[in-house]
């Protein structure tokens, strides 16, 4: 539900602006939207059915791991504050809406690295 929220907000700026919010949000959203495609996809490419429960999500395999579920949820709020802030810096910015999609596919790719080798 909250996701969807967030999902939804680009939709209540104006209309000029609309291209610009999705960037934001997207980008805010990041961490969350790169692991439900990735799991999605990998599934999918071993041949599994794809809208089976798993537990195959990077906070998932951190909790399993021994990760209090405490400290996942804050390390992926801090992450997502980070993109958040960062795409806000970045409106109308090209160059930093680039650099922001690209902190968030570096922190993404570390998180699924730390939770794939736990």
């Amino acid at each position: 539900m909250v996701g969807f929220a967030f999902a939804a907000l680009p939709l209540l700026a104006p209309a000029g602006k609309h291209p610009e919010a999705v960037v934001v949000a997207g980008t805010s959203l990041f961490l969350f939207l790169a692991d439900a495609a990735t799991c999605v996809l990998a599934r999918m490419a071993r041949g599994e059915r794809w809208d089976e429960p798993h537990r195959q999500h990077v906070y998932q395999r951190l909790v399993d791991a021994g990760t209090s579920p405490a400290r996942v949820a804050a390390a992926a709020g801090a992450g997502a504050v980070v993109l958040s802030a960062t795409a806000l810096a970045a409106r109308g910015s090209g160059a930093a809406a680039w650099a922001g999609l690209a902190l968030g596919v570096g922190l993404f790719a570390w998180a699924r690295n730390v939770a794939v080798r736990l």
